[in-house]
């Protein structure tokens, strides 16, 4: 678990965080957050505080998605708060992610259906002194696992409209 941080560390947590969220090292992922620290989903509409209440929302999660992998969506930005400070290790921070796997055991408020899924969803962290005080992750409504890939997405461009393909 971190004990100390350096200025390195406080840029490394979103990469640490998806990292861990991809693996079954539900201690490495929980050692990210303060003792109090919060997890908050907002299309699944839960709110887990604590890191023993972490730790079993990650073991849930990772049971019934054994497969899933959070990845940063490549060439996009992590956007720190102007108010970011590396040497206390306090700050905030967004970035973007791309999420898949396969639903293959049941989730609290989700029967399983052994479909893979893949979704984006953006991040919203709170750092203090180093560690994730508050973690808020959105994504679509839709359920995960009726999701695609965005290039299998329903699109209109207007070189459409000009051909008359509607």
């Amino acid at each position: 678990m971190l004990t100390h941080f350096t200025a390195v560390d406080i840029k490394s947590i979103p990469e640490r965080w998806v990292a861990a969220w991809s693996s079954n090292d539900t201690e490495n992922w929980v050692g990210l957050y303060t003792a109090d620290g919060t997890y908050i989903d907002h299309a699944f509409q839960i709110r887990r505080s604590g890191r023993q209440v972490l730790a079993r929302h990650h073991k849930i999660w990772r049971t019934a998605n054994p497969d899933f992998v959070m990845t940063v969506v490549p060439n996009s930005p992590v956007w720190w708060s102007s108010d970011t400070n590396e040497e206390t290790g306090n700050g905030s921070c967004s970035f973007r992610t791309i999420n898949r796997g396969t639903n293959k055991a049941n989730l609290p408020t989700h029967k399983a259906t052994g479909k893979r899924f893949e979704f984006r969803g953006v991040i919203d962290m709170v750092i203090e002194g180093g560690l994730i005080k508050e973690m808020n992750e959105w994504y679509s409504q839709t359920p995960f696992d009726q999701t695609k890939p965005m290039e299998q997405f329903h699109s209109l461009s207007d070189e459409d409209l000009r051909k008359g393909s509607l």
